[in-house]
């Protein structure tokens, strides 16, 4: 998996921008900060430079929320009795408010469109226990000149009487050496830099890591917290035009470059069928191309807030953008549709297609957490079910083999399918008697040859 991995990130890569020539540079001095000897450190180290730092120069992959995440991490470990300062790479030049304004809704919207509030509310609600203020540095110029001005906010912030401990969040490139850092020294101040989770040092290193925290030849600080693949994902959904008919066709090209290598790792024909995946806005379309008993859990007119898979036509009907579980899982059924497994019309069947399309999620992603009956309830009906207690009390007092064969209500059916098929998938992800054949055996419809016996055994185990 870790072969399929690699190829997956490079077919995904692919369809990335070519950089601007004009920024080539730009790029290359931070690769080389990257591209140096890397020192093991301890996240306890990383946390104690950080309290006792004056200024921290954090990196913002624009993209991928979980940088922003870990910026509000980083702002909690600052001790609660010091005032903080927030600079934004994102939020317009002349912008100061503080954190509780903010979170009252107050704030304007980031350059990219989004709400200041939502984009940051982590980090906002940390900064606001410090009587924490944030100050916006864009100014529509060149990267360099961004640089520049940066620093004359840092410059502008210490003017104001005693000087603040301040939190400076900019894109990834601006934390080489050469760019924000020098001109931040040349104003007085050398801030500790963190560079969150790099593309190029997963690369070197690889996924199984002993250490999450590096320090470069320059000092710089490397922590590792985002596995590489959902950069990848995330980018490429974050790059579409917000249309969702433009978001769900570049969903469905990552689709079929994963079907493609998923097979190609597990032995198996790469499928004829492509996956087709359908927005929000068509709930209505899908609903009425499922099975006459799928379609009765649901109703015409209400969509669910999760993903939901035709039992056995590669389509696929979601309410919001895919994240890396559901492009995986989408991979997965494209091949369970050109498989004997997508004739099985019976409970047995739903559940080894959904235990197949989580043990591939679970494969490529270690730290997917299987979601709880009450949860998945909310998610797949919005409006409370009549006979909500009764599906709960199934999840958690009965076992697969009790329903082999019976005929089941079709919300129940719905519920047992998704809850009981991600239990399965992430403990057979653990196996160690998982093998090529044992996939290949998996998808396969006659019943001699897969023991259903010891799939109720790893649901009764989660």
């Amino acid at each position: 998996m870790a072969g399929f991995e690699r190829r997956l990130r490079l077919a995904w890569s692919s369809a990335v921008p070519q950089v601007p020539r004009h920024l080539e540079s730009y790029r290359d001095r931070w690769l080389d900060a990257l591209g140096g000897h890397l020192t093991g450190t301890t996240y306890p180290e990383l946390q104690r430079a950080v309290r006792g730092s004056e200024l921290i120069l954090v990196s913002d992959y624009h993209p991928l929320k979980r940088s922003r995440t870990g910026l509000a991490d980083l702002i909690a470990e600052m001790p609660e009795s010091q005032p903080v300062v927030l600079v934004l790479e994102l939020l317009p030049l002349g912008t100061t408010l503080t954190a509780r304004e903010v979170l009252r809704g107050t704030g304007p919207d980031l350059v990219t469109g989004q709400s200041l509030c939502e984009a940051y509310r982590p980090a906002l609600e940390a900064l606001a226990k410090r009587r924490g203020v944030v100050v916006g540095a864009w100014i529509d110029a060149s990267v360099s000149r961004r640089d520049e001005v940066a620093a004359q906010v840092w410059t502008r912030i210490n003017r104001q009487g005693r000087r603040r401990r301040c939190v400076m969040h900019f894109g990834d490139w601006h934390l080489a050496p050469q760019h924000l850092p020098a001109r931040l020294a040349a104003s007085g101040v050398e801030p500790l830099v963190i560079h969150q989770s790099p593309e190029p040092v997963w690369e070197r290193l690889g996924a199984n890591l002993h250490d999450q925290t590096f320090r470069n030849n320059q000092g710089q600080w490397i922590w590792l917290h985002t596995p590489p693949l959902s950069l990848w994902a995330n980018l490429h959904q974050e790059m579409a035009n917000t249309d969702e008919e433009v978001l769900a066709e570049a969903a469905e090209h990552l689709c079929e470059s994963a079907t493609s290598l998923l097979a190609n790792t597990f032995g198996l024909e790469t499928p004829s069928c492509r996956l087709s995946i359908l927005p929000a806005s068509c709930w209505t379309e899908f609903h009425a191309k499922l099975p006459k008993h799928r379609a009765a859990a649901f109703q015409p007119d209400q969509a669910p807030k999760l993903a939901v898979f035709h039992p056995s036509q590669p389509l696929l009907w979601s309410p919001r953008k895919l994240d890396l579980s559901d492009l995986i899982q989408g991979a997965a059924h494209n091949l369970i549709c050109d498989s004997p497994l997508s004739m099985e019309v019976s409970f047995r069947g739903a559940i080894r297609r959904s235990s197949f399309r989580f043990l591939c999620a679970h494969l490529v992603n270690p730290f997917l957490q299987p979601a709880a009956p009450d949860k998945l309830l909310d998610a797949i009906w919005p409006e409370p079910a009549v006979n909500q207690d009764k599906l709960l009390a199934v999840c958690y007092r009965r076992r697969p083999e009790e329903f082999l064969g019976a005929y089941l209500p079709s919300d129940m059916e719905v519920l047992l399918e998704r809850y009981w098929g991600q239990l399965a998938g992430s403990q057979m992800a653990k196996s160690a008697a998982l093998s090529e054949k044992a996939v290949k055996e998996f998808l396969q419809l006659a019943n001699e040859v897969f023991d259903w016996g010891a799939l109720t055994d790893t649901i009764r185990v989660a």
